[in-house]
């Protein structure tokens, strides 16, 4: 919601303020891509790769938790990753 209103702030009209439709549209569409990109795409990253490891024995595991598993990503792949999946 956040990005929603920066995103609509910064393409209002500047005299009067208002916003038109395709403006409402870009700002919906650009607060979408943003949200996609900075918390979806990284948190179903560290789900599957939590997912990957299910069943195997204390000993086996490479990620204690959510945390530990997003921290290890970045030191070991950056934050673009292997995949380019952290970012765009």
């Amino acid at each position: 919601m956040g990005s929603n209103a920066l995103f609509r702030s910064a393409l209002a009209d500047f005299k009067t303020g208002q916003l038109n439709a395709e403006g409402r549209l870009a700002a919906g569409f650009g607060a979408g891509v943003l949200e996609a990109v900075v918390i979806v795409t990284p948190f179903e990253v560290v789900k599957i790769k939590l997912q990957q490891q299910r069943g195997l024995g204390q000993e086996l595991l490479k990620y204690k938790g959510p945390v530990h598993c997003a921290t290890t990503i970045v030191r070991e792949e950056g934050l673009r990753g292997q995949g380019s999946y952290w970012l765009l």
